[in-house]
């Protein structure tokens, strides 16, 4: 195979996984996998080897491997948050995403934030947001359309 073939075949697995069509962008991406030092390449692996895998512990390792190679990487922190989501942690998600945004404007990055809402602040920010009087206040606040 030579290059030119190479390097057409991992930018249609990019393609693929960033269209989140995982299955055929795992296809392809495994191939090169184990003998890429490409970060975008591995993040965008650990991303579809969680989803069609469900691997979450494997995909979150090659989002780390890619952060060592490039810490700078906004779409290893994309691929991180996206796999925290998977997995139900949606705070660490949050993180990875403000991460990823603090190394460059990516709008997926922008899109998931956006996906995930913002919630309001606590009624009472001095307590903790779990606190049932933070809580049942807020709640009654927006109900009156008080808040």
């Amino acid at each position: 195979m030579s290059v030119e073939d190479l390097s057409e075949q991992i930018k249609i697995g990019l393609f693929e996984a960033k269209r989140d069509n995982t299955l055929a962008a795992l296809l392809i991406l495994e191939r090169y996998y184990d003998t890429t030092r490409n970060p975008e390449i591995i993040a965008w692996y650990g991303y579809c080897l969680a989803k069609e895998r469900k691997s979450v512990r494997d995909g979150l390792n090659c989002c780390l491997k890619a952060l060592q190679l490039d810490p700078r990487l906004s779409s290893a922190y994309l691929c991180m948050g996206k796999i925290y989501l998977m997995a139900g942690k949606k705070k660490s998600a949050m993180k990875a995403f403000n991460r990823g945004l603090t190394y460059g404007q990516n709008p997926a990055l922008f899109k998931e934030l956006k996906k995930l809402g913002t919630r309001k602040r606590p009624v009472f920010p001095f307590m903790d947001r779990d606190n049932p009087l933070n809580i049942y206040s807020g709640r009654l606040l927006s109900k009156l359309h008080l808040r």
